[in-house]
């Protein structure tokens, strides 16, 4: 897009220096306007400003999102970029040690570790379960990597006794704890008391592993049980914290070359460093959407100033004319007026939008998944300011010169006389211009109809193309009826239409859809104002102010549309956002059901000392408990792989097959599959519910249920490895969600239990129903407080989904927000239409005032008017918003989560009406009140200076 503009300002911006520079009639004539208008100047500046400061704020919000989550990958991760696991840890170290050194290995350094997590407490009631700790040589730590201060060791002692032990900074910080103190670290019925010997900056390997001990410490005092402590070997490539992690597949392969194809190895720093790209480039798309409706707003409000000045100066362009300026120099005087009203802004708006990004960073915790834990910085970089002044500089040039090509079209004597610019064909460039666009448009429709935006613009665009040709030949309002509405029928219906492109819509389609939608709409409400008008002068006859008002609404089209336009784009903007929360809070208990079935709490224990079902159903406050089988299996997935890939998790190939990767599975059970199991999003179609999918996969070894976000779909298939290397195919028959939260993985009958690795995760996992008169949350604080020392760690489902689904509601808190400029902006955009439209009809009213018209004549008319337009707008703009979203959630959501059409509403909506047409309708008072107040002989006067501009 920054090319896009660079190319823009480059056709427009030289010949507008040029006449600055060497033409001084029109350089004159241009400021002169700038100068004898400073009110309307401010306007103008101001939309503009607010266009760049909300691409400028896009760019720089994506910048500290992706920065931030950067800082963070080196704060955990930096010199370590893969783990793997290993049951011969001496073999693979030395095969693994002796590859390194092999010239253009990728492999800077291994070490031998030992991982596991353990519940660390002060003493005295803090406490922090599941903290991971790692036993290693602290002289090998220190010369791992190839920056000691990277790895956050520097303050290491090159020994630890066995008796000592050294925490990170928040871990510190948690317990409250200083070098000297002790720290308890409980597994089961076994506790370790450690001296703290250095606290360590929570940085690369300490940020990683808040708890360092020296080798034996922990693992000679804790039963040797499978999965409580693992014997790894972390890897730092070559290349730094940054370059090594783009030599992360090398990596991979070379491990996966020396060791075998069955190698277990995780990547942890490319999928943090990749994720923070991804979070940068979401939360710059995410807030660019939010703010797509003001940037249309402000947009509007450009060309709506620039078509009331240029209306209202249209006797003296006629003169111009008349003396020989041609219409390019008219074009020209209104492009140096432009610039100039825009260089500002674009600077006003550069500082704008780095003080809205500072205020989007200070609130985006638990938005665009951004968690408590990180620290978000502001990162404004000089790319971002550079792109956000050329794209709002260009944006508000093309406005300037989108607004003065109508009207300087205008014949001569017509403008000399003050007369509308009117004709019913076309010149021959605007109709080469619009078949070509139809060309373009075919073309693209041809060769990439599957992408979405070319299926929704495409014909849109094609039929558009048509309009200056069928003005030539039809008339103008025939013309713009029939390709208006044509392009209006294929926006509404299009999503119906093409269900298999339209299937996930993306959220960026959709407020575009809607600007789109309300554009043509205003303009085909604008061709029939006349028809709806009627009636009510039909009945209003005997009332002057009805006719004065509406009267006026039918004589100037193009200043009703656009004033329509404003109002139906703020009413669709909060219609939209209020029906998206609704549906949002409705979805919560469906994604609690689909977490956790019916169960309330997941409960995660260690699994030296695990919590046990049976202690679990002898409680009081438990109705039912349940355990999972979690392990590990090889699996190969070309879709698991490409998803994957795609959170960061970059994975090797060889000859491009993908091989078997070590991923978590669910083991499904008879007692599983028939105590409420979590919920499905899709089942295949030879099952009748959801209970029988779950009982087919526990009795079926070849069945698998998949989370639905992968890339799966039911009737695909999975092949599983076992432990001989014999691969079996898993058919996909169900669609489970919200694996992640759980970390339940694939679901796959428990026969598969002897195809697992032998590697088991470090804790068990259950579900629990709280009994009746017991709430979740409070279960939870139980749970967790009665089973400390058995590392018990629950979580509430519906907390946990809360929690996610509160970054999709921050986000729609956030387009809430930004419609609240939008709404400023057409409020902005009313009055300034108000204002132009009295300064405009001075002459008019003051004719009136002088042959007897009271004032409350004039601010009636006023009132209608502006009444006229607010409501229509408003009602156009509310069933718009309506339709775009049932469209989009009754094919799939809608209809098959059980939500009804009275269920997408609420008072939000109603109260959205009345707020813009309270404003609005203040606005008009205001300057009715003062229109009636003109005096006649001044207001007749040529000289004079207007009411408020």
């Amino acid at each position: 897009m920054t090319y896009a503009a660079i190319a823009v300002l480059a056709l427009l911006v030289p010949p507008i220096v040029f006449d600055l520079v060497f033409r001084p009639a029109i350089r004159r004539i241009g400021l002169r306007e700038v100068l004898r208008r400073p009110r309307a100047a401010a306007l103008v500046v101001f939309g503009s400003m607010l266009a760049t400061a909300l691409i400028t704020g896009s760019f720089v919000v994506g910048d500290s999102f992706g920065t931030s989550y950067r800082v963070r990958a080196e704060t955990h991760l930096g010199p370590l970029d893969l783990l793997v696991t290993s049951e011969n840890v001496k073999d693979d170290l030395r095969t693994l040690d002796a590859s390194r050194l092999v010239d253009r290995s990728p492999i800077e350094s291994v070490m031998a570790v030992r991982e596991g997590e353990i519940t660390a407490t002060d003493g005295h009631g803090r406490t922090r379960p599941r903290t991971r700790f790692w036993e290693l040589e602290p002289a090998e730590a220190r010369a791992f990597g190839d920056d000691l201060d990277a790895s956050g060791l520097t303050r290491l002692p090159a020994r630890l006794g066995r008796d000592e032990v050294a925490i990170n900074t928040r871990l510190a910080r948690s317990l409250d704890l200083t070098p000297g103190d002790d720290l308890e670290l409980t597994a089961g019925p076994t506790t370790v008391k450690l001296r703290v010997a250095r606290v360590l900056r929570e940085r690369g390997i300490a940020g990683y592993a808040p708890i360092i001990v020296t080798k034996g410490t922990l693992s000679d005092a804790l039963p040797h049980r499978p999965g409580v402590v693992r014997d790894m070997i972390a890897v730092s490539n070559v290349g730094g914290t940054y370059g090594g992690a783009d030599r992360t597949v090398e990596a991979e392969l070379w491990i996966v070359a020396a060791l075998g194809d069955r190698t277990p190895v995780v990547s942890v720093k490319s999928p943090a460093l990749d994720r923070a790209n991804r979070i940068g480039d979401e939360a710059k798309n995410r807030f660019g959407m939010a703010g797509g409706f003001p940037f249309a707003a402000a947009v509007l409000l450009v060309i709506s100033l620039f078509v009331m000045f240029v209306t209202e100066r249209r006797a003296e362009l006629g003169t111009l004319r008349a003396i020989g300026l041609r219409r390019g120099h008219i074009r020209r005087i209104f492009a140096v007026k432009g610039l100039v009203l825009g260089l500002p802004a674009t600077l006003l708006g550069l500082g704008a939008g780095v003080g809205v990004a500072a205020l989007v960073v200070r609130v985006s915790h638990g938005s665009f998944g951004v968690d408590e834990n990180l620290r978000l910085h502001l990162d404004v970089q000089p790319a971002a300011l550079l792109s956000g002044a050329l794209i709002g500089l260009a944006v508000s040039q093309l406005t300037v010169l989108a607004a003065t090509l109508r009207t300087t079209r205008a014949d001569i004597m017509a403008a000399m006389q003050d007369a509308a610019p009117h004709g019913s064909g076309g010149s021959r460039r605007w109709i080469v211009l619009g078949l070509s666009l139809s060309c373009v448009a075919a073309a693209g429709w041809l060769l990439t109809s599957d992408r979405q935006f070319t299926a929704f613009a495409a014909p849109i665009v094609f039929v558009l193309g048509f309009l200056p040709l069928l003005i030539d030949r039809m008339g103008r309002k025939v013309a713009v009826t029939l390709c208006c509405g044509l392009a209006l029928v294929w926006a509404s219906t299009v999503f119906g239409i093409l269900t298999g492109t339209f299937e996930e819509v993306d959220l960026k389609l959709l407020i575009v859809r809607g600007v789109v939608l309300v554009g043509l709409s205003s303009v085909v409400v604008a061709v029939f104002d006349g028809w709806l008008v009627a009636p009510i002068l039909a009945v209003t006859r005997r009332f002057v102010a009805p006719r004065l008002g509406l009267t006026t609404v039918l004589a100037r089209p193009v200043r009703t549309a656009l004033l329509t336009s404003l109002y139906a784009l703020v009413a669709f903007a909060l219609t939209f956002t209020a029906i998206l929360n609704t549906v949002l809070r409705q979805e919560e208990p469906n994604d609690v059901a689909r977490a956790g079935g019916g169960y309330d709490v997941v409960l995660f224990s260690s699994r030296l000392s695990p919590v046990t079902t049976k202690q679990l159903r002898a409680r009081s406050d438990v109705a039912s408990a349940i355990r999972l089988t979690d392990g590990y299996a090889m699996i190969t997935s070309a879709a698991l792989d490409r998803y994957e890939a795609a959170q960061g998790h970059r994975h090797a190939w060889d000859s491009g097959t993908p091989r078997p990767l070590r991923r978590t599975v669910t083991l499904v059970t008879p007692e599983l599959a028939g105590n409420r199991p979590p919920r499905l999003t899709e089942r295949s179609q030879e099952f009748g519910s959801d209970a029988e999918v779950w009982a087919h996969v526990a009795a079926d070894a070849s069945a698998v249920i998949v989370p639905k976000y992968v890339g799966l779909e039911v009737g695909d298939s999975v092949r599983l490895v076992d432990r001989s290397n014999r691969p079996a195919e898993l058919k996909v028959v169900g669609l489970s969600d919200w694996n992640r939260l759980v970390g339940a993985g694939l679901y796959v009958s428990e026969k598969q239990a002897g195809s697992l690795l032998t590697e088991v995760p470090p804790l068990r996992r259950q579900y629990v129903a709280a009994a009746p008169g017991t709430t979740a949350d409070a279960l939870v604080e139980a749970l967790n407080t009665d089973y400390v020392t058995a590392g018990a760690d629950a979580h509430s489902f519906a907390a946990d989904v809360a929690a996610e689904s509160a970054k999709t509601g921050a986000f729609v808190q956030t387009l809430r927000g930004s419609i609240g400029l939008g709404l400023l902006v057409g409020m902005a955009g009313l009055a300034v239409v108000l204002v132009r439209g009295v300064r405009e009809r001075r002459g008019q009213f003051a004719m009136l005032r002088t042959i007897g018209f009271r004032p409350g004549a004039l601010r009636n008319a006023l009132l209608v008017e502006v009444s006229f337009v607010g409501v229509q707008g408003t009602v156009l703009g509310a069933g718009l918003g309506v339709l775009s979203v049932w469209q989009v959630l009754a094919p799939r959501t809608a209809t098959a989560r059980g939500l009804g059409f009275t269920d997408l509403t609420d008072l939000t909506v109603p109260v959205a009406f009345l707020v813009v047409l309270a404003l609005s309708a203040l606005a008009a008072a205001l300057l009715a009140v003062r229109a009636g107040r003109a005096v006649s002989a001044e207001a007749l006067r040529p000289s004079h200076s207007g009411l408020l501009i």
